[in-house]
């Protein structure tokens, strides 16, 4: 059977690991405004019965608790998820006085994450609960609160009421462009070759305004406060659902595309400042890897994620960044809560704070965010980039929404910015600048099902045909390498293909294999390619690994025998590769998991290895996601197999 559509990270079975578990409560309250519980449906929290009154309250936590989380609600009894016909509302019960009835108004799932997104029953607020891996998360909003549920480890999770008035998005509100450091030296020519172009010089190569490619790196203090690698890459994804809702909600046509997630190796300061400072800089002793993973990835812009930022939620490097001042810092407890990584953002974008506290008119006069005051509580908001001077001047605290000011959006009846106040307009002026920060590097999703279109697809080696307008199929080169390849580069992925090999190889089991992260030319005599990680798997029924780098050609996993190939049949060979990790699967079954960190983006592919004997390779399908938040674990038990001496990347013994 071929697939309908692109594969999906954290897929059918998650469930079943966590059904019946779930998040949060604790029991400090505070003099926040309270929420009228309601009659709902079956809730999506039940009570764990343990609480964290002994642990250090942070001061933006107004209160807490313990749960478990019925993820069962979610999922039908197949593991698939739920959409909004199926689950048009779900009870949210966060604490005994603030309960919600979610209104599920859509299902979406991307590369990073499953997402069910809503508004709040007769409040005019908004939900999002986040599914990566066997993570979950929410984020629950309105004017009268903001909650959070967060892992706390095992199958519990913890629910927060967050006191944003606690939060300050950066020392200075008026925040000026801060100096860059251009490109120098010959490690970055590079970078230098690819910064932006004035606008008035884009060609038609250039990137398109539709869509921002950026990377975000962590540090090791951020992923202990996420509490795992997993958690810390889910709230990445929900901070990038994030910001691209508050685009489509507030008239900004340009998206995020996440390229690439990295745990930089670097000890925090706790001075967001000068951790900037250390990020942006090319030519210190600080995370000088970063800019190499920039360039990489064609990343237009670069967020690192730290714990500790003292008083400040996060720092961008300017209000309307140049190619090389395309950086920000922001702390982990602000990131999705005060959307900080989205507020940063904005700075880069050009985007300024409101009127009350930053009053210059460079370089839009109506580029800043706005704050609605109220005499009531529900009345009481701010845009993204909107701050709590005005509110906290007038006696109270008003909520950050997520959305960009623009005076033809309302809330509750009242517009959501005036004339000076339209960080819309910025963000949709400045986008086709900051998306040609870098040129793409990684290329678009795909889904090849080979019925009666090659679409995509180019022979590298030997001449590749449309079998029965449902199959892409070669002959092979009599002693030699017979290849195809996908256009565009990837880097962070999981890639399947579905394929099928005849003939015999009297002397050594051929080799059938798929590639990833390729560089085709130069080819070698044989038709091998010039870089490559190549998957193989003979109908002998065994597989190997291997890493070709030049002329050099590298075993990184023996031929091993394997139960799960189909010896002679249909197989599917499936590689996750995030980072310096991999995972590879022959029909579902892991048979091997390992690290290299010579080759990070690439061309994908497939092919044989044929002597001089007839044989034919056909392949039935092939897709690509791009995961750049896919979780490897290195130490996830593999299928046991017996290793074969001898062979090479042409077949095995």
């Amino acid at each position: 059977m071929k697939p309908t559509s692109p594969i999906r990270p954290g897929r059918a079975a998650i469930w079943l690991r966590l059904f019946g578990a779930l998040v949060i409560v604790s029991t400090l309250t505070l003099n926040l405004p309270p929420v009228e519980a309601q009659g709902s449906p079956p809730s999506l929290f039940v009570d764990a019965g343990q609480t964290f009154a002994d642990a250090p309250q942070e001061a933006a936590v107004a209160r807490a608790r313990v749960v478990r989380v019925n993820v069962g609600l979610l999922y039908d009894a197949d593991g698939n998820p739920l959409d909004q016909s199926r689950l048009p509302e779900i009870a949210l019960d966060l604490f005994p006085d603030a309960g919600y009835t979610g209104v599920v108004t859509s299902l979406e799932q991307d590369q990073l994450a499953t997402y069910w997104i809503g508004d709040l029953k007769e409040v005019d607020g908004y939900f999002y609960l986040v599914m990566t891996d066997d993570i979950f998360l929410a984020h629950i909003a309105s004017p009268l609160g903001i909650y959070e549920v967060s892992w706390a480890g095992g199958d519990l999770y913890r629910i927060e009421q967050v006191d944003q008035s606690q939060f300050v998005d950066e020392a200075s509100a008026t925040q000026d462009d801060l100096p860059g450091e251009a490109p120098a030296g010959e490690q970055f020519e590079a970078e230098a070759r690819s910064a932006a172009l004035p606008e008035e010089q884009f060609g038609a190569e250039a990137d398109p305004a539709s869509r921002i490619d950026v990377m975000v790196v962590y540090t090791s203090a951020a992923r202990a406060a996420a509490g795992s690698t997993k958690a810390m890459k889910a709230r990445i994804a929900l901070a990038i659902k994030q910001t691209n809702t508050s685009y489509i909600r507030s008239g900004v046509k340009t998206r995020l595309r996440l390229v690439h997630v990295e745990e930089a190796a670097y000890a925090e300061t706790g001075n967001l400042a000068s951790d900037l400072a250390r990020l942006r800089k090319t030519t210190d002793a600080f995370l000088n890897d970063v800019h190499k993973l920039r360039n990489a990835y064609g990343a237009d812009m670069v967020a690192m994620i730290v714990r500790n930022g003292g008083k400040e939620c996060g720092r961008a490097a300017a209000v309307r960044a140049k190619a090389y001042t395309a950086f920000q810092v922001t702390v982990f407890r602000c990131m999705t809560s005060n959307y900080a990584l989205t507020h940063q953002f904005g700075h880069l974008q050009g985007a300024r704070d409101d009127m009350f506290v930053d009053k210059k008119l460079a370089p839009y006069a109506y580029g800043h965010g706005y704050v609605h005051l109220g005499k009531k509580p529900a009345d009481r908001w701010r845009t993204i980039m909107g701050e709590n001077n005005k509110c906290a001047k007038a006696g109270y605290n008003c909520t950050r929404l997520l959305y960009w000011s623009n005076p033809s959006k309302r809330h509750n009846g009242a517009a959501m910015g005036d004339r000076r106040s339209k960080n819309y307009m910025v963000l949709n002026a400045t986008a086709r600048t900051v998306a040609n920060f870098r040129k793409q590097v990684i290329a678009s999703d795909f889904n090849s099902t080979f019925n009666g279109s090659t679409a995509g697809w180019t022979a590298v080696a030997g001449t590749w045909t449309l079998f029965q307008k449902s199959q892409y199929r070669s002959a092979g080169v009599a002693d030699g390498f017979a290849s195809a390849r996908h256009a565009g580069a990837y880097g962070d992925l999981t890639y399947e293909v579905k394929m099928r090999r005849t003939g015999t190889c009297p002397i050594v089991k051929c080799a059938n294999y798929v590639t990833v992260r390729g560089a085709p030319n130069p080819l070698d005599p044989t038709g091998r390619w010039n870089k490559e990680y190549k998957f193989a798997y003979s109908n002998l029924g065994s597989y190997a690994v291997f890493l070709v780098d030049g002329p050099a050609v590298t075993t990184l996993q023996d031929w091993t025998d394997s139960s799960a190939v189909v010896q002679g049949g249909w197989n599917q060979l499936k590689v996750v590769a995030v980072g310096s990790s991999f995972k590879f699967y022959i029909n579902g079954k892991l048979v091997w998991t390992g690290s290299d960190p010579t080759l990070r983006t690439g061309q994908v592919g497939f092919g044989f290895y044929r002597e001089a004997g007839a044989g034919l390779l056909y392949v039935d399908w092939a897709r690509l996601t791009t995961t750049a938040t896919a979780e490897v674990d290195l130490g996830e038990a593999v299928e046991a197999g017996f290793r074969r001496p001898g062979g090479n990347d042409t077949g095995s013994p």
